[in-house]
């Protein structure tokens, strides 16, 4: 980590100018300032997890590679690289370029641990960053107008989409002008011809059920006659 793990007891002469250990308890969610001694030669607000260089879906940042990289890949680097200049429970305020000092905003810590338990949480400094929901990047069209700049014109995408978009409406507007109405004639014929084939095939089965009918009849009739002889 490029910051220590401070903590701290504090005492106070009582009797006999001998040191007793205060309860801090009474001092419970109070906050104090630390100052911490640290060379930053980069941007602040990489090292800061409430900045909106993390927050905000509009801020841009490029990788070594040329490429955008997202909020959630920010906070992956800042985790694995160790880049908090505060605490787990700490909130950067400010950064003294001169003095070469960090200051944050941490909550008391009311019991001194022991030497084995004097670690960083991961898993805390994690859940400092602000939760952004972000369902199918709906969020990500409030940044129109970072679209619209000279980098815009650099952009091969920008071109290709561009190019395809303006085929989609040429072909949108042939097909409504022209092709709509061939295509509904067509569907139309289709629609009449099915009728006509199904009305056909309707009569020819009540011709098969009429001729079945008399077949049927003429039978019974043979039958009687033949029963009456």
């Amino acid at each position: 980590m490029k910051i220590p793990k401070i903590e701290y007891e504090l005492y106070y002469p009582f009797d006999n100018d001998e040191l007793s250990v205060l309860n801090l308890s009474f001092c419970l969610n109070k906050k104090i300032d630390i100052f911490i001694p640290l060379p930053i030669n980069d941007d602040i607000n990489k090292h800061n997890p409430k900045s909106d260089y993390y927050n905000n879906i509009c801020s841009k940042s490029k990788s070594e590679f040329n490429t955008d990289i997202t909020l959630r890949d920010r906070k992956n680097i800042f985790i694995n690289k160790n880049l908090t200049l505060c605490e787990e429970d700490c909130t950067l305020i400010d950064y003294n370029y001169t003095s070469k000092k960090v200051k944050c905003s941490c909550k008391l810590k009311i019991k001194f641990p022991l030497i084995e338990e004097i670690k960083f949480n991961k898993t805390k400094l994690a859940k400092s960053f602000t939760d952004i929901n972000n369902i199918m990047n709906i969020k990500i069209v409030k940044c129109y107008k970072e679209v619209f700049n000279k980098e815009l014109l650099k952009n091969y995408g920008f071109y290709i989409l561009l190019s395809i978009n303006i085929f989609f409406y040429i072909c949108f507007i042939l097909f409504y002008s022209k092709y709509y109405y061939v295509l509904k004639y067509q569907i139309e014929k289709i629609i009449e011809s099915k009728e006509i084939i199904i009305s056909s095939k309707k009569n020819k089965s009540n011709k098969s059920n009429n001729n079945n009918t008399l077949t049927t009849n003429n039978n019974k009739k043979k039958k009687n006659q033949k029963e009456i002889k």
